[in-house]
């Protein structure tokens, strides 16, 4: 499951729209929907904002983009 996918199952389980999310936290709604959509990468401010409303931790999530961005690494390397 990637970062985005991951996510917006949290935005969902919490009953938390993007619009209010990017609101509350003060995220970017592109930045927000870029990130869902796999098309970005999350970054340490983002994991940090989505901390404060127990969206998992910040930890958490930049975690979980170094595993992708790991496997990722890897099939353009032709290792996975």
């Amino acid at each position: 499951m990637t970062v985005g996918e991951e996510l917006e199952n949290e935005l969902k389980k919490r009953d938390i729209s993007q619009a209010d999310i990017c609101k509350r936290a003060d995220i970017i709604p592109s930045l927000l929907s870029n990130v869902l959509n796999g098309k970005r990468r999350i970054d340490v401010k983002t994991a940090i904002k989505l901390e404060v409303f127990y969206i998992k931790t910040a930890n958490h999530w930049l975690g979980k983009q170094l595993e992708e961005d790991i496997k990722q690494a890897k099939i353009k390397d032709g290792r996975f």
